[in-house]
């Protein structure tokens, strides 16, 4: 009987430490989401206990606003998905410095001020590039990591202080590059 009392007091003992640890540790994050289909972005809120470590919460997907996303519709570079949509996680983050984004998200949300007006500012550029990008980005694999690779492009092209002198130089080197891409794809469509 002593042996019980004991036991159950120290597992309401070390109940109540966790609980409170749990509530010393409670904290917020989240996540955003790129689908390479619909060209949309999407937000969730978390809530985590032991440093972030484990997950108590996930709040519903709410679309964001991102002003190069809507550019990409609003041009009619992006049009509605007519195939499967899929989501690429391109960033989490939470209160205890458990975070990380990828490339996609510090290109499409990050510079996004940097590559939109720099579209807005070359027509002939946008017309050009986007549609591609757009296309590539809609296939899986080696088609979404060409158009990860574009987008890296086209954010240097916003950079270059010099890109009057050189773009049709630019112009052609991007669609031998589209092409290739597009040929390797048609080549093996496992990669698609």
């Amino acid at each position: 009987m002593k042996v019980l009392k004991l036991f159950n007091y120290l597992m309401c003992t070390l109940c109540i430490v966790v609980l409170i640890l749990s509530l010393f540790t409670l904290g917020k994050g989240g996540f955003t989401e790129f689908s390479p289909v619909s060209m949309k972005r999407r937000d969730c809120n978390t809530y985590t206990l032991f440093f972030g470590q484990l997950q108590v919460y996930k709040s519903s997907w709410r679309y964001s606003h991102s002003k190069l996303l809507h550019f990409l519709h609003q041009k009619g570079y992006a049009t509605e998905a007519t195939t499967a949509e899929y989501w690429i996680q391109t960033n989490h983050w939470n209160v205890h410095w458990n975070d990380g984004h990828n490339g996609w998200h510090k290109y499409l949300f990050w510079y996004e001020s940097e590559i939109h007006n720099f579209s807005i500012s070359h027509p002939e550029f946008s017309d050009f590039i986007w549609p591609k990008f757009v296309s590539l980005a809609q296939h899986k694999s080696y088609g979404l990591h060409c158009a990860y690779r574009l987008l890296e492009s086209i954010y240097e092209e916003s950079r270059r202080e010099n890109y009057e002198e050189n773009y049709k130089l630019e112009l052609k080197s991007f669609q031998d590059f589209y092409d290739d891409a597009i040929s390797y794809i048609k080549a093996y469509p496992a990669n698609k």
